[in-house]
């Protein structure tokens, strides 16, 4: 479906097989869970990442300051040594331009498995910090942003609520609590900007309601 120049997916429940996203780690999420994607050409893509997700949260929540918060997992255990400690997860996570000083608000959790560490990072971004980590991340990642309307987490507590989940239930976790996950996808030959939002079916309701502006 095409509206509003948006190429438009919509799924009722992201168990089954869709086209709007097929990553495994989807396939673990129980039941219930619907999803909408929203992509378009920008001359800009990551500009058009940006976008997509503001349009998407000014039809959640119409206020201005808005707060969204983003989720990253290494898929992969490091070993456990005191350099790799020191440095911790946004030392040690690539980045395209910058370090991650920018953040004002970001948490880790270091988990060892004896000689191995598994590594999680989060943080609360305002839209000018979202706009900056746009361009630091890559769909490649294990990561997602995600919002809770009206709720004001502490980052630190949520970082121990999550830290020994896996990936799928970190998802579920969030999505069970009202979140809305926003993953960023998009066509590479053409590379377009989509926006796949999971949440619970109401929430998709909403966004299938109303015409995103272009």
């Amino acid at each position: 479906m095409t509206t509003n120049a948006y190429k438009i997916r919509i799924a009722n429940n992201l168990t089954k097989k869709n086209d709007v996203i097929c990553f495994d780690y989807i396939q673990e999420l129980p039941s219930g869970y619907a999803a909408i994607s929203y992509e378009k050409y920008y001359d800009n893509r990551e500009e058009g990442y940006f976008d997509i997700i503001k349009k998407i949260l000014s039809v959640i929540n119409c206020e201005e300051d808005q707060e969204i918060y983003y989720y990253n997992e290494f898929p992969f255990l490091i070993n456990d040594t005191k350099v790799n400690r020191y440095k911790g997860y946004w030392g040690l996570k690539p980045y395209k331009t910058k370090k991650y000083e920018f953040l004002s608000c970001k948490a880790q959790a270091l988990l060892s498995s004896g000689t191995q560490l598994k590594m999680k990072g989060l943080a609360k971004l305002n839209m000018d910090e979202l706009k900056i980590l746009i361009k630091q991340i890559s769909y490649q990642e294990r990561s997602f942003f995600f919002y809770f309307p009206q709720v004001n987490l502490d980052i630190n507590t949520l970082s121990s609520t999550v830290e020994n989940l896996a990936y799928s239930q970190v998802m579920d976790y969030m999505l069970n609590n009202d979140g809305v996950i926003f993953i960023l996808l998009g066509d590479e030959d053409f590379k377009t900007s989509e926006v796949a939002v999971i949440a619970e079916q109401k929430i998709i309701n909403v966004l299938m309601r109303v015409d995103l502006p272009i």
